[in-house]
């Protein structure tokens, strides 16, 4: 969250305290939507905004930068510029439609009404890997 920074200004206590409070309300509400943009039952739409904000930075950035070079450098700016756009726009597409399908599998999954299913995913989800012991007196393993 921004804080709220005012330098050589003459305000009244009321016009001060007015600015603090418009400032951390918008404050506010900016975080509210970055918070429930970035939830997986949306599909993070937040993530996908800022994963193509990057792609499309980087794809005038790196032409820039290779400009600033020579002509050479400029198509290899432009080529690593357009290469970036396309991976964070297909990467973030692919997250956000990954985000949904999961979370509509699972409600479709709890929507099923099948306990063994439920119990099995369950498991699945909660197991860490096999915890394997190796015995030293007793030559075979263990798996827990």
């Amino acid at each position: 969250m921004g804080y709220f920074e005012r330098r050589n200004a003459l305000l009244t206590t009321a016009q001060l305290t007015s600015e603090v409070q418009a400032h951390y309300i918008s404050q506010g509400i900016k975080q509210a939507y970055v918070f429930i943009l970035g939830l997986d039952v949306l599909g993070n739409p937040y993530g996908l905004y800022r994963d193509v904000k990057e792609g499309i930075s980087d794809l005038f950035y790196e032409p820039y930068l290779g400009l600033i070079q020579g002509p050479g450098e400029f198509a290899e700016g432009l080529a690593k510029g357009v290469q970036s756009l396309l991976g964070h726009t297909i990467g973030g597409v692919a997250d956000a439609f990954g985000g949904v399908s999961g979370t509509l599998g699972k409600a479709l999954s709890v929507l099923s009404f099948d306990e063994d299913y439920q119990k099995v995913s369950l498991k699945d989800t909660c197991r860490i890997t096999d915890i394997v012991i190796m015995h030293p007196y007793i030559n075979s393993l263990l798996v827990l």
